[in-house]
């Protein structure tokens, strides 16, 4: 879990930074997932949907916003839980 926060702390500043210059748009955002995930690489399309769920938005959510830190919460499992 210490390798996860510490990617994690290390990639905030670069994901705040790309989501302000894409403004929050979902298929500017769905553009960069498309580009590192292994089924469109393969020709298959990303699954309807599949870019909301992993956002957290609702399903006609156009833009999103930025998590607060504590979003690494969700992410890392709490040594005190």
């Amino acid at each position: 879990m210490e390798v996860a926060e510490k990617v994690i702390t290390e990639l905030t500043p670069k994901m705040k930074q790309f989501h302000e210059k894409a403004g929050g748009e979902l298929p500017k955002i769905e553009a960069l997932f498309v580009d590192m995930a292994p089924e469109p690489q393969k020709g298959k399309p990303m699954p309807p949907g599949m870019i909301n769920a992993l956002l957290r938005v609702p399903k006609d959510a156009a833009t999103c916003s930025v998590l607060p830190p504590p979003y690494a919460s969700v992410l890392i499992p709490s040594s005190t839980t």
